[in-house]
């Protein structure tokens, strides 16, 4: 049985229950830049609160590179990952590899 999707708006207003934990999102690629280091930094948002959900998506992957190949701005992107502290300005929570 498939785990249920957690609202991003949820993720932003419990963030402290979530940090260290696997959650599963699910929403539209706002944006995407791709690093020279090998690693894509995509803007997921789900339309529950006007703040995205940064995922952090590894190269290196397998899984990463077949995903990344086809996605745009406006693709659908489902997402089960480690709920992270972003250190960096702007969003307070970040998603990467699970493992």
């Amino acid at each position: 049985m498939m785990e249920k999707a957690i609202r991003i708006a949820e993720l932003f207003a419990q963030s402290e229950a979530y940090v260290g934990r696997t959650a599963l999102v699910q929403g539209w690629v706002r944006t995407r830049r791709d690093s020279k280091a090998g690693i894509s930094f995509i803007e997921l948002n789900d339309g529950s609160c006007l703040k995205s959900l940064q995922i952090i998506a590894e190269h290196s992957r397998q899984s990463s590179q077949e995903i990344l190949a086809d996605l745009t701005t406006g693709s659908s992107l489902q997402v089960e990952g480690l709920v992270l502290a972003s250190p960096g300005k702007g969003s307070p929570l970040r998603c990467g590899p699970k493992g």
